[in-house]
């Protein structure tokens, strides 16, 4: 009678709904489970697709489990492709919001919340620095520092691996690099946060202001903690020229803060005339610190700051292109940022443009 009682309920009771699989199974009731496990009645008042995906793994999964014990292979076999599809359905919605814990966040969903702290990754430091990310956005400083602590003892033990372990293992993100740097702005420490970022090469510290500007763009959507903290890590840069270069790049700066922070760029760029960019030997990226430093020429040609311009093209890396580049289809990243880099250089320098800064590498030589 219970369980025609929690049958009837399943459209409108999530008690019903999460009790229902685990009766049946103490009742030995190998069909009522088999065919619960293909119902699609779900409680109404549930109406988000993780807590409908949740019921529906739980009925297939107490299934499984009865038909398995029972050596019930007709049942089984069914039972275990239906598993499969819906486990998969579920690890991709699982990374999807492990790699937007803002959007955890900003759903106010209680059960993307739970799945997000259920997580189980190739790194296990990633759980701890999304939810560190999470808890930020939140407002629940305690429970970020918390998790920040344990995402940072999960990349320095990453960081003092030999590199044939790096290569070999699962690594962490520049999202999970720019949790910590977060967290700390999120706790008004944004001198700690750029000390922080302050450590990688110039190519990843650019890579991690991306994701960095994303965040805090969440943050004060949300209204987690006060803008000035972001302007305050701002302020604090001083030779990152990625980290630097990456804020120009993304951050929404006002027209005061941007004009300062051109102004340390250039200094910095005058004292390393060089910096270390990424090979491309990896996967491409939509955004390199070659572009960020183009991006940051122009804007500094459009504020009037003539001499930080010149200072921050002449690192540019150099990007003069062989012939293939002009006549290889598959190649489309390489043309643009060749003649960018010469007209910008030039404008900089106040020279005219002459047709052998635009000459490709081979007939420049000649």
């Amino acid at each position: 009678m219970l369980a025609k009682n929690l049958f009837k309920s399943q459209a409108h009771s999530v008690y019903a709904a999460n009790a229902l699989p685990g009766l049946l199974d103490n009742l030995d009731d190998g069909r009522s489970l088999f065919k619960l496990a293909f119902d699609e009645t779900l409680p109404k008042s549930i109406t988000s697709p993780v807590g409908k995906q949740r019921i529906r793994y739980t009925r297939i999964k107490a299934a499984v489990l009865h038909a398995a014990r029972k050596e019930n292979y007709d049942f089984l076999v069914r039972l275990l492709v239906e598993l499969s599809t819906l486990a998969a359905i579920d690890q991709r919605g699982a990374d999807f919001l492990v790699d937007n814990p803002d959007f955890v966040v900003l759903s106010r969903d209680p059960d993307a919340m739970r799945r997000l702290v259920e997580y189980r990754g190739d790194w296990p430091g990633r759980k701890y620095a999304r939810l560190a990310i999470a808890m930020a956005l939140s407002q629940n400083p305690e429970e970020a520092l918390r998790y920040a602590y344990r995402a940072n003892d999960w990349i320095e033990h990453f960081i003092r691996q030999d590199a044939k372990l790096r290569r070999e293992h699962s690594r962490p993100e520049p999202l999970d690099m720019a949790s910590i740097p977060f967290c700390l702005i999120a706790l008004n420490r944004p001198e700690d946060a750029a000390r922080f970022i302050n450590r990688w090469y110039d190519w990843y510290g650019f890579e991690v202001s991306q994701h960095l500007a994303i965040l805090l763009s969440a943050s004060k959507a949300l209204g987690s903690f006060p803008s000035d903290n972001a302007f305050r890590f701002v302020e604090s840069l001083k030779s990152q020229i990625g980290v630097m270069v990456g804020a120009m790049a993304f951050f929404d700066l006002a027209d005061g803060s941007r004009c300062e922070l051109l102004k340390k760029l250039a200094a910095a760029c005058t004292e390393k005339k060089a910096v270390r960019v990424q090979t491309d030997y990896g996967p491409r990226q939509n955004y390199r610190l070659q572009d960020g430093l183009l991006k940051s020429t122009a804007v500094a040609l459009c504020c009037g700051l003539k001499n930080e311009a010149a200072a921050i093209s002449k690192i540019i890396p150099s990007t003069k292109a062989g012939l293939w580049a002009f006549f290889d289809r598959a190649e489309i990243h390489d043309a643009f940022p060749f003649f960018a880099a010469a007209v910008l250089g030039a404008a900089a320098k106040g020279e005219p443009l002459t047709f052998q800064h635009l000459l490709p590498q081979e007939l420049a030589e000649v």
